[in-house]
């Protein structure tokens, strides 16, 4: 797992979480961001930490921005984008 953060063009300050292990597919993501799902016991999601759905919400309503962004090899990206006025309060 590897944990960055940038500043994009417009001044926004971006937290960026990339998971180099396998991606997960558009229907993983999906059920992955769904409030209040039981994990199933093969779901490698739910072995801990906290759940997607969750950490979208809690980002939402800090007034920022969450996108997830898988590919192939490339694992998958996880982005929180914190708006200029808000990440200067």
């Amino acid at each position: 797992m590897i944990v960055s953060t940038a500043l994009s063009d417009f001044g926004e300050v971006m937290l960026r979480v990339r998971d180099t292990g396998q991606s997960l597919n558009d229907n993983e993501v999906a059920a992955a961001l769904e409030p209040f799902r039981a994990p199933t016991p093969s779901d490698q999601a739910g072995s801990g930490g906290v759940s997607l759905s969750l950490t979208k919400a809690l980002v939402e309503a800090n007034r920022a921005k969450f996108q997830i962004k898988t590919g192939g090899r490339t694992g998958t990206l996880i982005e929180v984008t914190f708006a200029h006025a808000a990440a200067r309060a």
